[in-house]
């Protein structure tokens, strides 16, 4: 990764509260020229000139959605600017998509700071191991050789390890390195909805991508709605943005149904990747004429129970690397207190 591609990672959370402060001042009735001139006034240099070649692209007549690619914002988040755009409420686009943003990136953020630790002791760990390997085991194995005996089978098993400790570490490099480049070949180039399948077949993944997959899909599709769209033509919004590919995919396949006939309601009975409510929440919707408003607050619910299981198991995260981390340092003293134990025995 170069320079220019780490600063741009770790500056997204800035990213994510200027999209917010272009929101707040379009609301207050800056132009978009206006509001990208004052973000200037506060941005370094690089991100100057990231916001120059958008309001050049701007008066190109490049749309929003797209000039703003400039500032490589992730493909959902341009997506929320994307389908607010197409409503009128550049403004509300501007401030969710930084609200989610800001969401992700402080919880990036928490999870940094949450293996910190660990990884402070793991390294920790690796020092004590090649101490151990070349101070402290020569002469155990040479002290059980004058003594003609065996040391105990934890710290013969230990030592084992010890003495193959760098090709061990060469196996794990390299297998690290096999698994990154079997992902470029085999798995970066599978199409989007291919990838969502082999996501729920996965029991650890499969609840919480159609949890993500549904509010999405009922967050945008219900403001479609509520904006005075028709079915069909909300289906063609999701399929003109090029943002997210399985989205678009399932929107030509969704519009095809429709015209041959089929409902809202059996579409998504029909597909596996929604949760099974969101069926439920349009017919109740169909039934009662607020099919716009129910999907929105039926999204807000969804997001909700993702920030609440979120939060859960990064509150579980560090409890279990601090428990690994002992347990591996107490099997690492046992192994070599063991021996010293057995001779004072013998001494006895």
């Amino acid at each position: 990764m170069d320079l220019i591609a780490l600063r741009r990672k770790i500056n997204q959370l800035q990213q994510a509260k200027r999209l917010i402060r272009i929101g707040n001042l379009l609301h207050q009735g800056y132009t978009m020229e206006a509001a990208l001139s004052f973000i200037s006034l506060h941005a370094n240099k690089e991100i100057q000139e990231q916001l120059d070649q958008v309001q050049t692209d701007l008066h190109s007549g490049m749309r929003i959605h797209e000039a703003f690619e400039r500032l490589h914002l992730p493909a959902d988040i341009l997506s929320f600017i994307y389908f607010y755009e197409e409503q009128g409420e550049v403004a509300n686009g501007f401030i969710q998509a930084g609200i989610v943003f800001q969401g992700r990136e402080k919880t990036r953020v928490q999870i940094q700071k949450l293996l910190r630790y660990p990884l402070v002791l793991g390294w920790a760990g690796v020092m004590v191991l090649i101490i151990v390997q070349q101070f402290i085991v020569p002469h155990f194995q040479n002290l059980f050789v004058s003594m003609n005996s065996n040391p105990p089978a934890l710290t013969a098993f230990f030592f084992k390890i010890l003495e193959n400790l760098p090709l061990i570490a060469f196996v794990f490099f390299i297998l690290l390195f096999i698994l990154y480049i079997y992902y470029r070949i085999k798995i970066k180039p599978i199409p989007p909805h291919l990838k969502i399948k082999k996501l729920l077949q996965l029991k650890i993944t499969r609840e919480l991508t159609r949890r993500i997959l549904t509010y999405y899909f009922s967050l945008q599709f219900g403001r479609l709605l509520g904006g005075g769209m028709s079915i069909q033509h909300a289906l063609s919004i999701f399929e003109e943005q090029n943002h997210l590919p399985f989205f678009q995919h399932e929107a030509v396949q969704m519009k095809r149904e429709l015209q041959q006939g089929e409902s809202l309601t059996q579409m998504l009975q029909n597909r596996y990747y929604f949760l099974k409510d969101l069926s439920f929440v349009v017919e109740n919707g169909n039934r009662t004429g607020y099919l716009a408003s129910d999907l929105q607050n039926y999204s807000e619910l969804l997001f909700t129970d993702l920030e609440e299981s979120l939060k859960k198991g990064l509150a579980l995260l560090q409890p279990i690397f601090f428990i690994g981390m002992g347990g591996f340092i107490f099997i690492v003293f046992l192994s070599v207190m063991l021996p010293m134990f057995e001779m004072i025995g013998a001494l006895r």
